[in-house]
């Protein structure tokens, strides 16, 4: 991670509340600087009558606020922002996000991966500036980064792997450890054609 410090911003996201509006922020966020993201979100309080009403919203609608703040990938932001609001309305009875502690960081994670179908960088910011998460998320892109790097031979192995990084860290090291490796993964060790040549890491691969 100190390799490649200098070349990525691992500043997390400023933590909020646990709250439906925490996690559209992380949708509007990633990518994207917070000021960007934070326009959009008041916009979007300030338009709809509540999160509610953007629910039924057409994604086009979502869309346009989106733009109207230079919000990078407008149309897929608004679908994830869509489609979290449509199943946390329906599963209200199973997860509140209001209510979550950072002990049920591990329930929202699944929850989150599985029905709400959100990519996991955004899924991590949530957990990071909602819930004090405590532990380096090793999920694909960063265990891809990992497994080139010799840490792990197979994707089994990536919950243990999760447990064994994630020691000592505090949850802002683990969040802006996280930030970086997944920077790094997306941007250079990609799955297809990676970037041999400009990784700083190339040498321990």
């Amino acid at each position: 991670v100190r390799a490649l410090e200098r070349r990525y911003d691992g500043t997390p996201l400023k933590n909020g509340r646990s709250s439906i509006e925490q996690l559209v922020y992380c949708i509007a966020a990633r990518q994207n600087p917070e000021r960007k993201a934070a326009g959009a979100i008041r916009d979007l309080k300030s338009g709809f009558a509540g999160w509610n009403e953007v629910r039924v919203s057409s994604v086009l609608e979502i869309a346009d606020i989106l733009k109207q703040h230079d919000i990078f990938q407008p149309i897929p932001k608004a679908e994830q922002i869509i489609r979290a609001l449509s199943r946390t309305f329906t599963d209200s009875h199973k997860v509140k996000f209001d209510e979550l502690t950072r002990d049920r960081a591990e329930e929202a994670r699944i929850y989150m991966t599985r029905k709400l179908g959100l990519p996991s960088p955004v899924i991590a910011d949530f957990l990071f500036s909602a819930l004090n998460y405590g532990k380096l998320p090793v999920d694909e892109p960063v265990g891809r980064l990992l497994q080139r790097l010799g840490f792990v031979s197979n994707k089994l192995d990536f919950p243990k792997l999760e447990k064994t990084v994630s020691d000592g860290l505090t949850a802002r090291e683990a969040a802006t450890a996280y930030r970086i490796l997944e920077s790094h993964a997306n941007q250079i060790c990609t799955e297809r054609d990676p970037a041999c040549a400009r990784c700083l890491l190339f040498d321990e691969c």
